[in-house]
C-alpha cells in the first residue's frame, strides 16, 4: 500500500490521510546514500493527487521494509498527471544543525549518539574504530556524509541504511547470497564496462623507513598474474609496518628485518584478497527490457538483489571471475521488483582499494625495480663515503693545527736560546746543539708551516755563522 500523510499529521503508526493509486512509483537506492522515490499520479476524481504537495509524507514499500517514509520536496504538473519527488525522512536532518559538536576519541556508535542527540532519530553502528571530528554550524546530513574531511563517513567510514527514524551506518551493508551472473552477451538491456587499467598483479612492498624485501626480485605476485597478458606492477608503501627501533612511544613494531619482511608479504596477499588484482567492472542491467530476451533466465536472480549485496560476475572475454557489489537499484514499489540493477565497483576510487598508498609503476617492473635498488645503493654508499671523508678531514685538520702549534713553540724556544747564547758567548756550542735538536724536531712536526720553517732557518743560520 502507498499512502500519504499531510505535513501536519505525524502519527505514522496509523494509516495515512489517503491511499494513493499511482501510475508509477520507483524507489531509487544506492551505496552513495541516495534514497528517494519518484511517483506519478493521474488527476483522479477523488482528488488523491491533491495530497501530493511539498512537505507531505509518502509511505511506500521498499525492498527491505513494507513501509518507509519519504517527504515530498519537488512537484511537477503536466496536462494529465502530477509527478512528485520525495526524499527519505532521514533528510529532515538537513534542518537539524550542530552548532559546536566534537565527538572525541569515540567509536562509531558513540559518535553517532552525540551527533543525533536531541533529534527524533536513533543511530546504530558496528564501527569499533575510535576517531575524532569537529562539527561547527553543520547540519546533520553534512556532518554524516559531507565533503568535509570531518564528515563521519570520511572519519569513521561505513555504509548507510535508512529505516524510517532508525539510521544504520555499518561497516558494510548487504551480503553474499550466492548470486551469479555471466556477462559478455550482446544485449541492449545491459550496459557494461570492464577495465584492467588499475589492476595490480605484482606488488613491490616498502615498509616504513624504506625497508624492502631481499633479493633481486623483491616483490609479491598475485595468484592471477597469469590471467593478464602483461605484468601489472606497483610500489605500495606500508608505512604502518615498522621496526621497533623506528616506532614512536606507544607503537609496537617488529623485532628484526626477517619479521618485518614476513609482514610485508602478508600485507601484499591481503591486498590481493581485497581484489586489487581484479578488473574494474560496471554493469547496469535493465530488468524490464531484459525480460523480453531469451537470456532472461540467466539474470532472474538479480530480481531480488539489494544494495550492498555481492554478486559473482563472470565475463566471456576475461579468464577470471570478479566479485562485484550492487551499488544502486531502481525498485518498483507497485510490482515490488527490481527494474534496474547496477553492479560494480566504480564507486570506489582506485586508491581506496587498499589501505596503503600506491605508486603506479610507469615502466616495466623489472627495470623500475633495478633502477630503484641501484639508486638506493649508490645513495647509501655516497652518504657513507661523504661521512668518512668529513671525519678524516676533521682529524687531519686537527693534527695539522697541533703540529703547527708545536713547531711554533719549538721555534720560539730555539730563538730564545740563540739570543741567550749570543749574549753569553761561552756556552755557544751547547746552545747550538740544543737549537739544532729543537730545529730538527720542529721541522718534522711542522710539515708545511712556512712561518715555523723561516724562524728555525734564521736561528740555524745564526749559529752556523758563529
Amino acid at each position: 500500500m502507498i499512502e500519504v500523510y499531510r505535513s501536519t499529521n505525524t502519527n505514522y503508526q496509523k494509516n495515512g490521510d489517503i491511499t494513493l493509486t499511482p501510475l508509477e512509483c520507483i524507489f531509487e537506492w544506492g551505496l552513495d546514500g541516495i534514497c528517494q522515490i519518484e511517483l506519478t499520479h493521474e488527476y483522479d476524481d477523488l482528488g488523491r493527487w491533491e495530497y501530493l504537495v511539498n512537505d507531505n509524507v509518502i509511505a511506500a514499500p521498499t525492498p527491505y521494509s513494507d513501509k518507509q517514509l519519504f517527504r515530498i520536496y519537488k512537484r511537477e504538473k503536466s496536462d494529465d498527471e502530477v509527478t512528485v519527488y520525495a526524499r527519505h525522512i532521514y533528510y529532515d536532518n538537513l534542518g537539524n544543525y550542530l552548532v559546536d559538536v566534537r565527538p572525541t576519541n569515540k567509536n562509531g556508535q558513540q559518535a553517532l549518539d552525540i551527533i543525533f542527540s536531541g533529534t527524533k532519530f536513533t543511530p546504530h553502528s558496528d564501527i569499533t574504530t575510535a576517531n575524532t571530528a569537529y562539527y561547527v554550524r553543520k547540519n546533520i546530513v553534512e556532518a554524516i556524509a559531507g565533503d568535509d574531511e570531518n564528515s563521519f563517513i570520511n572519519r569513521w567510514g561505513g555504509e548507510r541504511l535508512y529505516d524510517n527514524y532508525d539510521v544504520y551506518i555499518m561497516r558494510q551493508i548487504g551480503s553474499d547470497k550466492g548470486v551469479r551472473a555471466e556477462f559478455g552477451h550482446n544485449l541492449e538491456a545491459i550496459e557494461e564496462s570492464v577495465s584492467d587499467e588499475d589492476v595490480v598483479t605484482r606488488i613491490i612492498p616498502v615498509a616504513y623507513n624504506g625497508y624492502v624485501l631481499e633479493g633481486a626480485e623483491p616483490w609479491v605476485d598475485s595468484p592471477k598474474i597469469g590471467s593478464y597478458a602483461e605484468v601489472k606492477g606497483a610500489v605500495i608503501n606500508f608505512d604502518d609496518i615498522k621496526l621497533q627501533e623506528d616506532c614512536s612511544e606507544g607503537e609496537t613494531g617488529y623485532a628484526n628485518l626477517t619479521a618485518l619482511r614476513a609482514a610485508l608479504v602478508k600485507a601484499c596477499n591481503e591486498e590481493y584478497k581485497k581484489g586489487i588484482d581484479d578488473p574494474t567492472v560496471n554493469y547496469t542491467v535493465n530488468m524490464v527490457e531484459l525480460a523480453n530476451t531469451v537470456e532472461y533466465a540467466e539474470y532472474k536472480q538479480l530480481e531480488s538483489v539489494e544494495v550492498g549485496d555481492t554478486i559473482t560476475c563472470s565475463h566471456k572475454g576475461i579468464k577470471i571471475e570478479v566479485k562485484a557489489r550492487c551499488i544502486r537499484i531502481k525498485w518498483n514499489c507497485i510490482t515490488k521488483e527490481n527494474e534496474e540493477v547496477e553492479l560494480g565497483n566504480f564507486l570506489e576510487n582506485y586508491f581506496d582499494k587498499t589501505s596503503s598508498s600506491i605508486q603506479r609503476a610507469t615502466a616495466s617492473i623489472e627495470g623500475a625495480n633495478s633502477q630503484a635498488l641501484a639508486a638506493k645503493e649508490v645513495a647509501e654508499k655516497a652518504a657513507k663515503e661523504a661521512a668518512s671523508a668529513q671525519t678524516a678531514a676533521e682529524t687531519a685538520q686537527g693534527k695539522a693545527e697541533a703540529a703547527a702549534g708545536t713547531a711554533s713553540t719549538k721555534a720560539q724556544e730555539a730563538q730564545a736560546a740563540a739570543e741567550t747564547a749570543a749574549a753569553g758567548g761561552e756556552n755557544a756550542q751547547h746552545y747550538y746543539e740544543l737549537t739544532k735538536e729543537l730545529y730538527d724536531n720542529a721541522s718534522i712536526q711542522a710539515g708545511q708551516s712556512s712561518e715555523a720553517w723561516l724562524d728555525l732557518s734564521y736561528v740555524n743560520n745564526c749559529y752556523l755563522s758563529e
